[in-house]
């Protein structure tokens, strides 16, 4: 196909979508250029690219393919300026989507995002997937990037973000981050890698399935089935499902995996929109794998929509309860639907529709509160964690303690060699002005040793879940 049918079929494709908005209006509502009512002039951006064709002084850059998505992209950003999720979509972008969900890529192993700070939209992290480069070079969700290989991402859009933070597989990425209660920006250097997200985890902890689900991908149905099934075979009694900083993914796995928990024929997620297609409700498939198992299920801030469908139809139906550090989750409520445009080479994303949980709460900007709020840490733990991960005292105990240091401490008798060893930590922490709940401590450590099960033995909040369900408390 030629350039100028491209740019012919371009301008049809945004006449008919004027057209559309125009007939979803009620009459009087609108008022085109000349203040007619309900009257739109659509030779306005066939004159305007003539007119620029015809007369803008450099000739030499003037681009038809940049002024025709340009129009489209303007309209898109004229839209509902809180609603961040519209937006056209080029042929790469088009293409670039499709990476998104298919659970293989590469770049960093991060989830980007925009959020409001001073009235202005910052490249956001809302997940570092684990395993995968930003998360072992210690990138954390809520880190603000500043900087993108020495060059400012204020302004900058999503698409852009992302095509900056990938590339091949060994190259290297800079990044400049505001981290909460650090006085300073941080910078790290950080070496690129094929990105391969394995959705679901899990490890059994005290007869208790603890389950990690990072993101709802193509294969998460079929991962979180396959967990299920093992688990049950283990014998548990008990599952925990943590959902913190899952960014959410595909509409179908986070019905399915919530399906799994309720019972047959019940409502996990509706929808709401102006067309009847967009107008649904959906219910639990046929066919899924279920257990009864009694559930905590794990949130935080960053939990969002994928994960906030799972929550809402959990704390409606009783069938768990909801542990968070924190408030509230993230507030994604909304849905997207993509138009292809162009025979397929293009497309918009529009919102069309907002999720409700099935007791018909609309959590869009607002979140689910959950059942047990757990404090988060103040400015000033914040600040003396962060020391103690850094500090020399921590990487010489762990060094010189090995890597099952904390199950014997936790073995050994309080007049033990490592128990006192422990002790002497905790001075030489305190000399530094590191003051922090042994826990605290010891989850530190466990994010330093080798026992990859440390991280989850002492997870405070994990820990708290246990109890919960060894109590019965999670029966509700």
């Amino acid at each position: 196909m030629n350039r100028k049918i491209i740019y012919t079929i371009i301008i049809i494709q945004i006449v008919i979508l004027i057209s559309a908005v125009m007939i979803g209006h009620t009459i009087g509502k609108t008022q085109s250029l000349s203040g007619h009512s309900n009257s739109y002039d659509f030779s306005l951006i066939k004159d305007a690219l003539q007119l620029i064709t015809d007369n803008y002084r450099n000739k030499e850059s003037v681009d038809q393919e940049k002024l025709m998505y340009g129009a489209v992209k303007g309209m898109v950003e004229s839209l509902d300026e809180d609603d961040p999720y519209n937006q056209f979509l080029t042929p790469d972008m088009y293409k670039d989507m499709m990476d998104d969900t298919t659970g293989k890529f590469g770049g960093l192993g991060i989830e980007i995002g925009m959020t409001k700070v001073d009235d202005h939209d910052q490249l956001t992290v809302i997940s570092a997937f684990e395993g995968n480069p930003a998360h072992k070079a210690g990138i954390q969700p809520g880190d603000i990037i500043l900087e993108i290989d020495g060059k400012s991402t204020f302004g900058i859009s999503l698409y852009d973000a992302k095509r900056k933070l990938r590339g091949e597989p060994g190259t290297k990425v800079d990044l400049k981050i505001q981290r909460e209660h650090e006085d300073e920006p941080l910078t790290f250097s950080i070496i690129r890698d094929v990105i391969q997200i394995s959705t679901v985890k899990y490890k059994i902890l005290d007869n208790i399935a603890y389950i990690r689900l990072m993101q709802f991908s193509d294969t998460t149905t079929k991962d979180f089935d396959k967990t299920l099934k093992a688990i049950e075979d283990e014998g548990v009694n008990g599952i925990v499902l943590d959902l913190r900083s899952n960014p959410g993914g595909t509409l179908s796995s986070a019905i399915d995996v919530a399906g799994m928990f309720l019972k047959k024929g019940q409502v996990v997620v509706s929808t709401k929109g102006r067309t009847p297609e967009d107008n649904k409700e959906y219910k639990v498939p046929k066919g899924l794998y279920h257990t009864d198992l009694p559930l905590v299920v794990l949130v935080d801030k960053w939990s969002a929509s994928g994960s906030e469908i799972v929550v809402g139809a959990i704390k409606d139906y009783k069938r768990g309860l909801i542990i968070g550090s924190g408030d509230k989750t993230y507030g994604k409520g909304s849905v997207q639907k993509i138009f292809p445009m162009v025979d397929g080479k293009c497309g918009l994303k529009l919102t069309v529709a907002y999720y409700y949980t099935p007791s018909g709460k609309n959590i869009n900007k607002i979140g689910i509160e959950p059942d047990i709020k757990r404090p988060v840490l103040s400015s000033a733990e914040l600040k003396a964690y962060q020391n103690l991960s850094n500090s020399r005292y921590l990487e010489e105990f762990v060094k010189e303690s090995g890597d099952n240091i904390l199950e014997v401490i936790d073995k050994s008798n309080g007049n033990s060699k490592d128990k006192e060893r422990f002790r002497n930590l905790i001075k030489k922490l305190e000399s530094e002005n590191i003051k922090l709940d042994e826990s605290l401590v010891k989850l530190a450590i466990a994010q330093k040793t080798k026992n990859d099960i440390d991280e989850y033995k002492f997870d405070p909040i994990i820990k708290l879940a246990i109890e919960q369900l060894k109590s019965g408390l999670a029966k509700l």
